[in-house]
């Protein structure tokens, strides 16, 4: 299993600290593959707060890992492109694709008859024909850069 140290997202109530499962020290904004043994009761009582206890984090805890903003290559790198956005959409699970829709102005249609692929390709098109796009939870999209609380797009 794969266990994340939430504790220094700004979205988690926790302070940042190092947490030991199973004799493996998991440092805040990491992860590390335990044993399912060693995940006890106790340390399922901190999924949510200060761990996360499944392969791959939401999109809100991945965009507001506050060590994956500083120094990212995201931030280096140029914006991108409709196929790359396909491909990262593409990995996300259904869940996550339903939020994002909501997230787009003018909101991209996520009635429960359409497969995560229509939502994929609506998504892509939303994003690259001009809708409007909330840049703290499109951030990953690159084409934004954070100055403060404020966000400007890049030219």
């Amino acid at each position: 299993m794969i266990v994340h140290n939430i504790s220094d997202r700004s979205t988690t109530d926790s302070l940042p600290r190092a947490v030991s499962v199973g004799g493996v020290v998991i440092r805040p904004g990491k992860a590390a593959h335990v044993p399912d043994g060693a995940v006890t009761r106790k340390v399922r009582k901190l999924h949510g707060t200060t761990l996360w206890l499944v392969r791959a984090l939401p999109v809100l805890l991945r965009n507001s890992s506050q060590s994956a903003l500083r120094g990212s290559r995201a931030q280096s790198a140029p914006p991108m492109a409709r196929l790359e956005c396909r491909l990262y959409l593409r990995s996300l699970s259904r869940a996550d694709l339903v939020m994002l829709c909501g997230q787009v102005s003018p909101a991209v249609p996520a009635g429960p008859e359409r497969s995560e692929e229509l939502l994929v390709r609506a998504l892509t098109r939303a994003l690259f024909s001009g809708a409007e796009a909330s840049p703290e939870t499109f951030f990953w999209l690159r084409r934004w850069v954070r100055r403060g609380a404020d966000f400007e797009e890049i030219d």
